[in-house]
């Protein structure tokens, strides 16, 4: 184990380079949109990652997160819905 904490478990290469691909991607096309749009909305959407990524899992995996955690999304979305009609 590292540092008593962890313990080293060995991974299909396929299965990491799809996730070190996307990661990747993620950070290409952050950075890239921040050439084409002002550091507010760039700020804006990078917040709304997290509600993404919840649809997607939903509509692709069929993973659904429980009622209380959909809820916490709410005000994420609608803070991005105000601020967005501003910027």
């Amino acid at each position: 184990t590292m540092c008593g904490v962890f313990q080293p478990k060995r991974l299909p290469v396929a299965k990491v380079a799809k996730l070190a691909a996307g990661s990747m991607g993620f950070v290409l096309l952050t950075n890239l949109s921040l050439q084409f749009n002002s550091i507010g909305f760039y700020q804006v959407m990078k917040v709304m990652t997290t509600p993404v990524v919840v649809v997607l899992e939903a509509l692709v995996y069929r993973k659904f997160l429980e009622h209380k955690l959909r809820i916490s999304l709410v005000p994420i979305c609608l803070g991005v819905i105000l601020t967005t009609t501003n910027d």
